[in-house]
């Protein structure tokens, strides 16, 4: 986090864009992360080495890290709501059940289940882990390095 004349800067994408928060409204402004650290628009600077002067993380890490707590949220509802049947219902698919053709074989559910892969934990011990908030914690910030 920058502050520039009571603004905060949020970098996002490292020298390409950054989101501003004025008075709770949110703007990108592209180049803005090279015109705060004051590189000229003439030397060539890589994403990373923006990175590493500001400390951000890359945008994947953070989308990574915004699915695997939106599954804590979720696996943590009540199980009579809606939108927690949904997901336990997904779980257990039926066995003859196939996607539709033409629709994209990555589901929510298996990108969750790649994210956690790394940890040696399947999308359903994901769930089980998820419903400790502790726990499910600690495996968000293993997975994504927030």
């Amino acid at each position: 986090m920058l502050m520039v004349d009571s603004l905060s800067v949020r970098l996002v994408t490292g020298a390409h864009c950054a989101v501003v928060d004025v008075n709770g409204g949110f703007f990108v402004r592209p180049n803005i992360v090279a015109i705060l650290l004051r590189i000229p628009y003439s030397r060539y600077t890589t994403n990373e080495t923006v990175r590493s002067t500001t400390g951000c993380l890359p945008v994947s890490d953070r989308v990574k890290s915004f699915c695997l707590r939106f599954f804590g949220h979720l696996a943590r509802w009540a199980p009579e709501e809606d939108h927690h049947r949904v997901i336990a219902a997904a779980l257990r698919p039926p066995t003859d059940w196939r996607r539709p053709v033409g629709r994209p074989p990555t589901t929510w559910l298996r990108a969750i289940d790649e994210d956690v892969q790394p940890q040696n934990i399947g999308v359903h011990t994901a769930w089980r882990k998820a419903r400790d908030r502790d726990t499910w914690q600690q495996v968000v910030s293993t997975a994504t390095r927030c």
